[in-house]
């Protein structure tokens, strides 16, 4: 089975809107077994939507459309497609009165407009918007069905998953199962190189690699569960603990889940990271359980008054430097007596660098009850992506504490 993603909307061609539905959409239809063959994006406009629908239906069983579900003049995909596929529009009376309540419950004064999002083709299947007032559609239309959902993400998402996903599920080549395997601190090209040493290729996987932001990615794929579980087992076995974990997890949620399973505290003092680290542990649900405390100790004074860094060492070694790390780290400790505690100081720049102390100079210390260690590091990039890889190898650090 074949299907295309339709995206509408004028706000992603101008590339001020992240099109990340598309991403999502295709996981969770290959998840189900359909090959999906196409990514489009279109502007709202009628004409091109009515044409693009058409050429869709002869080339794929299946078309899922987001976007184009609001109230306003722009919103013109359910029309569009009806128009397309030459189906009768009738008014959804069921529709009408859920946006309706929603306007109610929120004291929000309901516009005309509103009332077009109450019109589907005659034989649609509505799904149910629990986060906004525009209800999305399947429709099984001669030999194509289609799927149209909203395109806020925090709409699209839930309703594919609640509504869309019962009714196409058993449309696809039999469920396929997808597992991710999350790397950190090995580049790509060294992944695949060990891959293609370590892993003889079974024709029953699919084995790829790719990148999401700072870490590698090994995708399997296969219909058969015994397998994966085969070749996820060996792969954790020759990364040892570059391995973070599998599917959605990242650092920030290892470390979390890490800390709350150990009863632990953690405390940190960051310079050139600036609270970045602390920023991404609070995005995690349940991070109140172990964040002690967050310093951001961004100046000298700041190090002496909150950590008890001597002025000599920032003197005489200055605050890049593993002595001031190492000084910061066991005066947080000191102070905090959380189980963990990390300190950070770097050069993230663009100014800022020398000869002897360039630009991603940066020293990451830990301190447990097993002691002190402090790490040196050199990164490479803009300011914010050396901040960046800064705070995530600094909770790297703290996961291989925990988990060593």
């Amino acid at each position: 089975m074949k299907a295309a993603i339709l995206t509408i909307g004028n706000e992603l061609l101008s590339g001020k809107t992240l099109n990340t539905n598309s991403q999502f959409l295709s996981i969770q239809l290959n998840s189900l077994g359909f090959e999906v063959v196409k990514h489009l994006t279109i502007e709202d406009d009628e004409t091109n939507i009515i044409k693009t629908i058409g050429e869709l239906t002869d080339e794929v069983d299946l078309i899922v459309t987001t976007g184009g579900l609001g109230p306003t003049y722009d919103d013109i995909t359910i029309s569009s497609i009806a128009k397309s596929l030459n189906c009768e529009m009738i008014f959804f009376e069921n529709v009408m009165k859920d946006i309706k309540e929603k306007f109610s419950k929120y004291n929000s004064k309901m516009g005309q407009n509103n009332i077009s999002q109450a019109y589907f083709p005659k034989k649609s299947i509505i799904l149910k918007n629990r986060y906004g007032t525009a209800a999305g559609m399947f429709l099984e239309h001669e030999k194509v069905s289609v799927v149209s959902l909203p395109g806020p993400p925090n709409e699209n998402t839930p309703m594919f998953n609640e509504f869309a996903m019962p009714l196409i599920q058993n449309m696809g080549n039999g469920k396929i199962i997808i597992k991710d395997i999350v790397i950190f601190g090995v580049g790509e090209s060294n992944v695949e190189e060990i891959l293609n040493e370590e892993i003889e290729i079974d024709k029953e996987i699919r084995i790829a690699t790719y990148i999401k932001p700072r870490y590698v990615v090994i995708r399997l794929t296969s219909k058969d569960g015994s397998t994966i579980e085969k070749i996820s087992k060996l792969i954790v076995k020759i990364f040892g603990n570059k391995v973070v974990g599998f599917d959605d997890i990242n650092l920030e949620k290892n470390v979390v889940e890490l800390l709350k399973n150990k009863h632990f505290k953690l405390s940190l003092a960051e310079s050139c990271t600036g609270g970045m680290i602390s920023s991404m542990i609070v995005n995690i649900p349940g991070s109140s359980e172990i964040l002690e405390r967050s310093i951001v100790t961004y100046s000298n004074r700041a190090k002496v008054d909150e950590l008890n860094v001597s002025t000599q060492s920032l003197e005489a070694y200055g605050a890049v430097s593993e002595t001031v790390a190492r000084e910061m780290v066991e005066g947080l400790y000191s102070k905090t007596k959380s189980d963990i505690c990390v300190s950070i100081t770097g050069i993230a720049g663009p100014d800022g660098g020398t000869k002897d102390k360039p630009v991603g100079l940066t020293y990451i210390a830990i301190k447990s009850s097993k002691g002190t260690v402090v790490e040196k590091y050199n990164f490479f990039g803009d300011r914010n992506t050396t901040r960046h890889k800064a705070a995530l190898y600094a909770l790297n650090l703290i996961r291989l504490e925990l988990i060593e």
